[in-house]
């Protein structure tokens, strides 16, 4: 049998609670964490605010599991360490803004 991880129990919980309509976090910490951690890189690739990622019409992003995928592969490729609450303030902060997914 294998083992989850935390991490995992709490990623399978959230693809259970994306199911019923809502996620956990908070936009506003989610914004605060963005400016800190995400937006410079954006920035530097992408020019303006950073948004363009979020806006263009071939995003790749098209669910919201597919939006926290996304969020945790820029975490561990940037090593920024953020925080399960942290991941989940970022997540519904670009939903809210950017994606709104259902």
């Amino acid at each position: 049998m294998r083992k989850l991880t935390i991490s995992s129990t709490i990623f399978v919980w959230l693809l259970s609670a994306t199911a019923h309509g809502f996620l956990l976090g908070d936009p506003g910490n989610g914004k605060l964490v963005h400016q800190d951690k995400c937006a410079a890189c954006h920035i530097d690739r992408f020019g303006g605010d950073g948004s363009e990622i979020y806006l263009r019409k071939d995003r790749r992003i098209k669910t919201v599991e597919g939006l926290m995928a996304q969020v945790e592969f820029c975490d561990r490729q940037i090593k920024s360490g953020l925080k399960d609450d942290q991941l989940d303030d970022l997540v519904i902060y670009l939903n809210e803004n950017y994606y709104n997914f259902e």
